[in-house]
This record gives structure tokens, sequence and C-alpha cells, in this order.
């Protein structure tokens, strides 16, 4: 008896040392795996400072040339640049006169230096601490970025265009892969962060084969074999947030990356058509210039912006598009021209 209640006792006594193991105050218990903190759009900033950036849309800086006289291009003497005034939607006063017809897709004289703009970098969209830091010396390179660990709003996406394991976990291999990406496509900084502009990038590159591939976008086909006839169509591609212009089955310009409407000015789907162009427009609501406007829906219209064509949240309506790329689609759309929009943008 006495041997079975000490039998008892002690493994009474184990039980309650486990326990005290267990639940002991201030004991730490492992939690386990931990999912990484993936970053939102809205916790993002530009990866590359700018002490003068622009504000935001539609209102872009426009960075006008002075023609020889000391003016900017498009303006006479005494004559004031077209309003945009009462409400949004409506848009009234002429337009700047747009003399010659230059061919399609040629840019004009004064935009050939649009093309330096072009090939500018693409500003990818970082975590603060991650901002790609000046040289101390003007004359220096900037620094190469390190590679990341943050776990970017679209590592998933990129993860599965890279052919990675697409677990939405940012991981040496990952970042290596995306900044590679990056570098190819002049987005900087190049530190693998699967960022906006970076997940934008991949969009236009798969669309750039075949835009129309799902047929979304109602271009009027050929009748017959090399007819050359056919309205233009100016195809807005909201889900992708790119645009394009064919004519038949043939794409005669981009497609190109877009900036549409933000949470409570959508740009508005449907077919329009351009009914007001006006090369040098300034809107007075928002007192900003609206470079190579195309007017297609009330107030809404194409036009270029000095901006980061990715930067959120979004324009007023207006289609924005980088200002080179802008000053192309001036040379080919006219009045009358189709315009589709469909579908929705993207939450960011």
């Amino acid at each position: 008896m006495n041997r079975y209640f000490s039998t008892l006792l002690a493994g009474a006594t184990g039980t309650a040392t486990l326990l005290g193991l267990v639940v002991a105050p201030g004991a730490a218990a492992d939690p386990g795996p931990q999912k990484p903190h993936v970053y939102t759009v809205s916790e993002l900033v530009p990866g590359v400072p700018n002490s003068a950036q622009p504000k935001d849309t539609p209102d872009q800086t426009y960075e006008s040339k002075p023609s020889a006289n000391g003016k900017k291009p498009g303006k006479k003497p005494g004559k004031k640049p077209g309003k945009h005034t009462g409400k949004p939607g409506k848009q009234s006063g002429k337009p700047g006169k747009h003399t010659g017809k230059p061919a399609a897709g040629k840019p004009g004289g004064q935009e050939a230096a649009g093309s330096r703009a072009e090939k500018a970098p693409v500003v990818e969209y970082v975590p603060r601490t991650e901002v790609l830091r000046a040289p101390e010396s003007a004359k220096a390179e900037p620094a190469e970025p390190a590679c990341t660990t943050a776990t970017g709003p679209f590592q998933k996406q990129v993860e599965r265009y890279l052919k990675l394991k697409a677990d939405g976990k940012q991981s040496p291999a990952d970042c290596k892969a995306i900044a590679a990406l990056q570098k190819r496509e002049n987005i900087s900084p190049a530190n693998g962060f699967a960022g906006p502009a970076t997940w934008g990038t991949i969009r236009l590159l798969e669309a750039r084969a075949n835009p129309n591939k799902e047929g979304r976008c109602p271009v009027p086909r050929m009748r017959k074999k090399g007819e050359h006839w056919a309205p233009r169509v100016a195809c807005v591609d909201l889900p992708r947030q790119i645009m394009w212009v064919q004519n038949h089955d043939k794409v005669i310009f981009g497609p190109v990356a877009i900036r549409s409407g933000r949470a409570g000015y959508p740009t508005r789907p449907g077919k329009h058509k351009v009914y007001l162009r006006n090369r040098h427009h300034h809107s007075t609501i928002y007192n900003s210039p609206m470079p190579h406007s195309q007017f297609f829906d009330g107030g809404q219209a194409f036009h270029g912006i000095s901006g980061n064509i990715y930067s959120p949240p979004g324009s007023y309506g207006c289609v924005n598009m980088r200002r080179p790329h802008a000053a192309k689609l001036w040379n080919i759309l006219r009045k009358g021209d189709d315009v589709f929009v469909w579908g929705r943008k993207p939450a960011e």
C-alpha cells in the first residue's frame, strides 16, 4: 500500500512539474512560424527622392520648354489657353489650333526631346526605410540598392510571372530575380521589391504581343483584303491600366501604361468619341496644365503628366500617361475617333 501511494505521489508531482513548465509565469511559448508583413500601397513612398515632386493628378507639372523668343510654344500674345471651367464633366473654351497634318505615329519637332523623358527610369514605390539615397558627391553615381527582404503588395503576382514559387513571401532568390527584371525594364530602385511599378510593368509586358487578345475592345474588322479605311479606336483597359489604339486588327499605338480615376472620380466606362483637342490645355478647376489633352467624355481626357504614372491614388477621371506617350497619341487620334473604356480599376 505504501509503495502504491508513493508511486501515485511521484506521478502527480511529475505532472505538476510538467504543467509548471508550460504555464509558469514569464515562460516564453513558441509562437510558431510568423507570417511576413505584406506592405500595402498606402504604406509606400517613391523609391527615388525628388525634392520637386509634382502635385497629384490631373494637375501634374507641365515641363514646357520655352521657344526661341522665350515664350511657351503654342501660346500667342493676348490669348489665354482653353479654360476648364464650371463643374467637373463640363469643358468650355476653344482648343489651341493644330496646324498641319503630321503622319500618324510621328511626333512633331517640338516633341522630339520627349524621347529622353520616355527613357527616364520608372520610379518604384518602396518602404520608407528603403528609399534610394542620393550620393554625397553630385558627380557620384547612386549606390546600388541592397536586395530587400520586404514583401511587396504584388509579391505573388510577380512571382507567378517570373515562374518562382508563388507563396507570396520574399526570399533571397525572389529578390534576385525581381531585381534583375527591374534592371532590364529601367525600374528604380532595382532592389527586388514587388511594388506597383514592377507589377504595372509586368502587365504591360504581357499585353504587348496582343493587347486585345480577349476581344474586349470592339474594333471593326476588315471587310475585304487590303481595306485600309476604318475608324481608329482608342482602347482603355481599366483592369490592366493600359491603353492602345487599333485600326482594324493592327495596333497603331501602344499599349502604354495609364493612370485612371481614383475612388470617387472614376474614369467612366462606355463608348465615347474624341470631341475636343487642345495641345496646351490648362484646367482652371485644378489650376494645372494638361498637355496634349484630347477630351472624350465631359471633362475626362487623355493627357500627359510629368509625375510617376504608377503613383497612387489616381487621377480625377482623366486618363493620364507619360508626356512622350501623350505627344505621340496626339498625332494619331483625331476629332471624332472612337474611345472605348471598360472594366474597373483594381483596388490599391
